[in-house]
This record gives C-alpha cells, structure tokens and sequence, in this order.
C-alpha cells in the first residue's frame, strides 16, 4: 500500500510540475495547422479535474473494490524497472516541454509537438505501469468503461464553463473583492492597503494585483453546480428530497467563499514571501486544489447524513 500511495504522491507531483511550467511558459504565435491547438494545453487541468471527480462521483460505491483488486496485483509487482523508465520518460516530456512552450523558440514544427504528445501519452501509460500490471487497468476498462466516457464527457463540459465564466464579472465580483479585501485588513494596516474596485486593483503598497473577471467565484460555481448535477443523476434514487436540494446552495457558497479567501492567501504570500510563488504556483493550482477540497466534502457530507440519503450512507450498489 505504501508503495501505491508514495506513485500516487509522485505523479501528482509530476502533474503539478509540467501545469506550474506551462503556466509559467507562452507558447509562441502559431496561425497555421493544428499544431496551434497545443495553446491549450495549460488548460487541460481542467479537463482532468473534472474527469477525474466525474469518475469519482459514477465509480464511489465500487472503489473500495477497486482499491483491494490494485493491492493485490501490486503484490510481488516488479515494478524497479518499469520506474526507472518512468522518470526518464518523464524527464523527456519535461524538456520537450520547455522547448515547445519556451518563450522566443519560435513557432514549433509539428515533429517537435507529435514528439511532445508521444512523450506525454508515454510517461502516462509508464505510471499507471508503475501501480499495477497491465492485466488490472485492462480489466478496470472492462468494467468501468461507460462510468470512464460519462468522466470524459464531463472533462469536456467543465473545460468549456471554465472558458466560458472567464469573461463574467457581474455583481459576484463586487463581493468577491469585499471579503477578499476584508481578510487582507486583518493583516496589514489600513495605511498599507491597495483596494480598488474600481481598477480591480488589490493588495498592499509592496505588492497588488489586478482582479480578472475570473477570480469573480463564478467558474468555480459552475464547477460546483454541475458536479452536484452528475452526482443527483446517478444517486438521485438515494437522495432525500427536498433536503437533498440544499447541497446546491451549500456547495456554491462553500466555492464561493474558497475563492475569496484564496485571492487574500494569494496576495498575502506575495506581500510577505514572494510574489513569484503567489504569481506563478499558488496562483495556478489553488484554484482546482480548492474545487477538489469542496467536492470531496460534499461528498463526505452527504456520505455521513442521514438528512439528505434515504440508506445506511455506506452504499455498496451501483448507481442507477
């Protein structure tokens, strides 16, 4: 199990690394052929968080099934070898990545993008070998595969809400940079504050930002809204109406007010640590950290409530 978790931990990291440097990269002007569609590539965390709480969400009942089946195939699991390759794949992908994405390398051919997508769908193959033998993830397909394209599915549509709420602002904002400037107050002397709703300008004398209409809280409610909306579409036969209709209220405001205080975490590292953390790696992964920790406890939520499930809340059936 140990070993399980410790890949686990790794890969995360991995993922953390390669989305903090595309982030931190611009991938230079391309007008011809499909290489231009690598420019999204810094947004395919999104993608991946929503497949992966869809999958969540479809699979719940049977993942401590799941889990036993992984320990034992990983029981007596040469996977020294298979490790080392890993690595290296992923030391190719990360250098691929930094020629593709660096700034001034000019418009990559596309042998240097095919070669950056072969790296990519290697090192991912190479770390889901690390965890088990083929033989498990072949027959968790098998089982799962309409819960996997009902995920990838979801992936897709939270991509496009996330594209979409980045060009809202609305009244959300207003109270979005209120309480975010509320929690700065607490800090730093009023004499030290930069707070402008007006410029969308926040922070301190040392260090401020500039509030995009995409830190106003609305794609993080409509990340909310639509995984509560998968969730009652595969439980809803489980769920205590209308009691069950107050997790919708409950999560959005719960992201909402994430959200806020993230932008206040953002911008106190910045002032007193370093404005290149704040700026580049808190900025780009507390936003889907936060969205992972809100979904995780509605779903502990309403796991552990009786007041919105009709059952025992430790299910065992499959969602119908």
């Amino acid at each position: 199990m140990w070993r399980v978790a410790s890949f686990a931990s790794l890969f995360l990291a991995q993922f953390m690394l390669l989305s903090l440097r595309v982030d931190a990269l611009a991938l230079a002007s391309i007008e011809e052929g499909w290489v231009h569609l690598l420019g999204y590539a810094g947004q395919f965390s999104r993608f991946v968080l929503g497949f992966a709480a869809a999958f969540l969400i479809a699979a719940w009942p049977r993942l401590p099934a799941h889990w036993s089946t992984l320990l034992r195939a990983a029981a007596g699991y040469r996977w020294i070898a298979v490790a080392a390759a890993q690595l290296a794949s992923f030391a190719a992908f990360y250098a691929l990545t930094v020629r593709l994405f660096g700034t001034g390398a000019g418009a990559p051919g596309g042998a240097l993008a095919l070669s950056w997508m072969l790296a990519a769908a290697l090192t991912l193959i190479l770390a889901l070998a690390c965890l088990a033998p083929a033989a498990f993830w072949w027959q968790l397909l098998r089982a799962e595969r309409w819960m996997l394209l009902l995920a990838g599915g979801f992936g897709a549509l939270i991509w496009l809400v996330a594209r979409g709420t980045q060009t809202l602002w609305g009244p959300l904002a207003e109270w979005t940079f209120r309480v975010s400037s509320a929690l700065i107050s607490l800090i730093y002397p009023e004499a030290d504050l930069v707070s402008s709703l007006e410029t969308r300008q926040l922070g301190t004398q040392w260090f401020y930002v500039n509030i995009a209409p995409a830190c106003s809280g609305y794609e993080g409610i409509g990340l909310v809204t639509g995984f509560l909306a998968l969730y009652f579409s595969l439980f809803r036969k489980e769920l205590r109406f209308p009691q069950a209709l107050l997790l919708f209220p409950l999560g959005v405001f719960a992201i909402w007010l994430f959200n806020a205080v993230r932008i206040a975490v953002l911008i106190m590292i910045g002032a007193s640590w370093s404005p290149d953390v704040a700026l580049g790696g808190f900025h780009s992964q507390a936003g889907w950290i936060t969205f992972t920790a809100v979904a995780l406890a509605l779903i502990w939520l309403i796991d552990r409530s009786i007041f919105f499930t009709r059952h025992d809340p430790q299910r065992a059936t499959a969602p119908r």
